[in-house]
C-alpha cells in the first residue's frame, strides 16, 4: 500500500503499542498496526498474520511464509531429513481479511484499538423468535470514551461480585464514564496513557480498585 505519509510506523502490543521498525525489514504486531503523520495516518487490521514492514511511506504485509515447520538445527542434531518431504508453514489454501482506514492522525489513533477488536471478535448468533412485548433489555456496560476498553468483565473469584478491567489505548492521559445501564450505576476513571484500571460491581456500587484484583 503505497503512502505519501512520512511519519512513524505503530503496532498493537500486549497492553499497548510500540513504535516498529520503518526501515523495510519485517516487524510484527498483533491485531494492528499503521503508519502516523504529525497530522494523517492510515491503518489496517487483520486476522491473517501478524508480519509486515514500513519502508518510505510503503506498508507491506507478509501473506505467505516459505519456511518448514521447527527446521533450526543445533549444531549436530538435523531437525529433518533433507531426502523427504517436508509441508512448508503456508502450504494450503488461506484466506485473507483485512480492514483499512485513512484519516486524521489523533482520530485514528483512539479509534483502531476499537475497531480492531469488532474486527477479530464476529459477534455470536443465537436463533430466536421475540414477540416484541415487553421493556427492552439495556446493555449491560457502556464507556463513553472509544479510546477507553473493557478487556475483562467477570465473576470474582472468592465472591459473588463482579471485576471489571479497562485499558487505556493511546498512550494519551484521559477519563471515562463507565456505566451499568441496567442498574443505574456510572463512574468517571481517570487514566494515565496504557494505563489498567480495575472496577470492583458489588452491592449494586461501583468502586475503583487499587491494583489488579482477580
Amino acid at each position: 500500500m503505497p503512502t505519501v505519509l512520512a511519519g512513524e510506523y505503530w503496532g498493537q502490543t500486549a497492553y499497548g503499542a510500540q513504535r516498529l521498525a520503518s526501515d523495510g525489514n519485517e516487524v510484527c504486531s498483533q491485531r494492528w498496526a499503521g503508519l502516523f503523520s504529525d497530522v494523517s495516518a492510515l491503518t489496517w487490521c487483520g486476522d491473517s498474520g501478524y508480519g509486515s514492514d514500513c519502508n518510505d511511506g510503503e506498508l507491506r504485509l507478509t501473506l505467505l511464509r516459505s519456511p518448514l515447520y521447527l527446521a533450526n538445527e543445533f549444531g549436530s542434531v538435523k531437525a529433518f531429513d533433507k531426502q523427504r518431504f517436508h509441508p512448508r508453514s503456508d502450504q494450503g489454501e488461506r484466506s485473507f481479511r483485512f480492514a483499512f482506514a485513512a484519516g486524521d492522525a489523533q482520530q485514528r489513533r483512539q479509534m483502531i484499538e476499537a475497531e480492531a477488536m469488532a474486527f477479530h471478535e464476529a459477534p455470536a448468533l443465537l436463533p430466536f423468535n421475540p414477540s416484541g412485548e415487553g421493556e427492552p433489555v439495556r446493555p449491560a456496560l457502556r464507556l463513553d470514551n472509544p479510546a477507553i476498553q473493557v478487556t475483562a468483565f467477570k465473576k470474582k473469584e472468592d465472591a459473588g461480585s463482579y471485576i471489571i478491567r479497562l485499558y487505556e489505548t493511546t498512550e494519551q492521559a484521559g477519563s471515562a464514564v463507565l456505566s451499568v445501564p441496567m442498574l443505574g450505576l456510572t463512574l468517571s476513571c481517570e487514566f494515565k496513557g496504557f494505563e489498567v484500571k480495575t472496577v470492583l460491581l458489588e452491592n449494586y456500587t461501583l468502586t475503583e480498585l487499587t491494583g489488579l484484583m482477580v
